[in-house]
């Protein structure tokens, strides 16, 4: 399974980026994470479902596939969280292989909009959160 920030991302956040689909910044905070992954755990109950982990399929509580009810959409994130998940991220897209042209373009995003003139504007940081969370959804 991947590591994360010193704990594991759960099943469902690492099947979503497999899969290239959105995720919340969220997931890659180095707290955030290794919370959701001890909640994944202590909220298991009898209803199980399968899962590909590697070339194995294995049973998993059905709990640890939910999203987080603790989850942060990424416009709603302060801006050192945003600063420390796009790399925790970054490192993680890398880890499953994401094509190279794929990787490149989010790093000098990411690099672009914590470089951006507007970061010292009145409300500027909003804003760039703001556009960062739609971009990244798209």
């Amino acid at each position: 399974m991947t590591q994360a920030c010193g704990g594991q991302l759960v099943v469902c956040a690492i099947h979503r980026l497999k899969s290239f689909k959105y995720i919340e910044l969220w997931y890659f905070s180095p707290d955030e994470c290794k919370a959701t992954a001890d909640e994944a755990k202590t909220n298991a109950d009898d209803a199980f479902g399968f899962t590909k982990v590697e070339d194995f399929v294995a049973l998993k509580p059905v709990a640890s596939f939910k999203a987080s009810h603790r989850a942060i959409q990424d416009h709603s994130l302060e801006w050192r969280q945003f600063d420390l998940t796009k790399n925790s991220f970054l490192l993680h897209i890398n880890k499953l292989k994401w094509p190279e042209k794929h990787q490149c373009a989010l790093t000098m995003f990411f690099m672009n909009i914590v470089a951006h003139p507007y970061r010292s504007e009145h409300f500027g940081e909003q804003a760039l959160l703001l556009y960062a969370a739609h971009v990244h959804c798209d």
